[in-house]
This record gives structure tokens, sequence and C-alpha cells, in this order.
């Protein structure tokens, strides 16, 4: 069983921003074999509750860098 802890960094508001991190969380769900339908949820709730726990955009551009 894996946990992934993540959340979005929208103080600048930025769409692309948002974006990243909402591929980045299902990049990084795949990855680790979870199911979708939690990993829907759990961006809804990290859309809704904006917690003080970043997700690096960093870290979805250097793994999808290293895919391609």
């Amino acid at each position: 069983m894996y946990l992934i802890v993540c959340g979005i960094n929208t103080t600048n508001n930025n769409p692309s921003d948002i974006k990243k991190s909402i591929l980045a969380i299902l990049y990084l769900s795949i990855m680790a074999n979870i199911k979708l339908s939690s990993v829907v949820e759990n961006i809804k709730n990290t859309i809704l509750l904006n917690p003080i726990i970043y997700l690096i955009v960093k870290l979805y551009s250097s793994l999808s860098y290293k895919l391609n």
C-alpha cells in the first residue's frame, strides 16, 4: 500500500501550475498502481482544502523529461 501526500500551490493562481500538479498526481498514482477513483477523490480534496504541503511541479517536469 502506498501513500502519496501532495498539494497544489494556488498562491499565484497559475492555471498551468495547477494543471501540471494534477498531471503529476495522476502520473505518480499510475506508477504506484493506485485505483483511479481514489486518485480523483484525492485531487478534489486537494483543490478544496488547499493544504500547506505542496507538490513540487519540477518533479513532474523531471519525470516527464526522463520518460521522453
